[in-house]
């Protein structure tokens, strides 16, 4: 995706990113841990996007040698113009289809959602 490539972010940094704007603000090792990932890994992806100006790092006031990381605004922005790209390629590729193909689609989605959600 070009704007993942203009901001110089790989896919399991905006992974990450999800993850820590779902979290609000977290510790490497918890974020390791939601993305099933070793420390290493994600401390260097961590880096890297504090580097990039999308997450911000401060020491925990109960627990100075623990980080608390968030994400800045600057990464919110970049996680929704990507999803508003996803969206409109979704669209265009549907948009390709037969109403009646698109309208039974659209069915078997909603009972999939359904599934999962009572799962």
């Amino acid at each position: 995706m070009s704007i993942m490539n203009n901001a110089s972010v790989t896919l399991p940094q905006v992974l990450l990113l999800v993850r820590l704007t779902e979290a609000r603000e977290t510790a490497v090792s918890d974020l390791a841990a939601r993305l099933n990932m070793s420390l290493p890994s994600v401390s260097q992806m961590v880096d890297r996007l504090y580097q990039l100006g999308l997450v911000s790092r401060r020491e925990d006031a109960a627990d100075r040698r623990r980080k608390v990381l968030t994400a800045t605004s600057k990464a919110k922005t970049l996680l929704g113009r990507i999803g508003a790209a996803r969206s409109a390629e979704y669209a265009s590729g549907l948009a390709a289809l037969e109403p009646a193909l698109r309208k039974k689609f659209a069915e078997v989605l909603q009972s999939v959602l359904q599934d999962l959600r009572s799962a």
